[in-house]
C-alpha cells in the first residue's frame, strides 16, 4: 500500500503576502515535525515565488530538520516534509 501523507496548507499570498509568511512555516514545520505545503509564495508581487534569501532561509531550514527539500528561486510552492 501506498503510504498517504496528511499536509498542513498555507497559502503564501496571505496578509502582507511576503517572504515572512513561507519561512516561518517552514520553520515551523521542522520545530513541529508536520509537514507543511506553502502555496501561492509572493503570489501579489512583481516578482512572484522565492528569492534568494527565501531559498537560503528554506535550505538551512531544511539541513536543521533533517529534510531533503531542494527549492530554487522562482518556485511559487514549497513542501516541509
Amino acid at each position: 500500500a501506498m503510504a498517504t501523507f496528511a499536509t498542513d496548507t498555507v497559502d503564501g499570498s496571505m496578509l502582507e503576502g511576503g517572504g515572512q509568511l513561507t519561512r516561518a512555516a517552514c520553520a515551523l514545520a521542522v520545530g513541529l515535525g508536520r509537514d507543511v505545503t506553502v502555496n501561492n509564495i509572493r503570489a501579489g508581487r512583481s516578482t512572484p515565488g522565492l528569492r534568494p534569501q527565501h531559498v537560503a532561509s528554506a535550505k538551512l531550514t531544511a539541513a536543521v530538520g533533517g529534510l531533503a527539500m531542494t527549492p530554487t528561486v522562482g518556485d511559487v510552492a514549497l513542501v516541509v516534509r
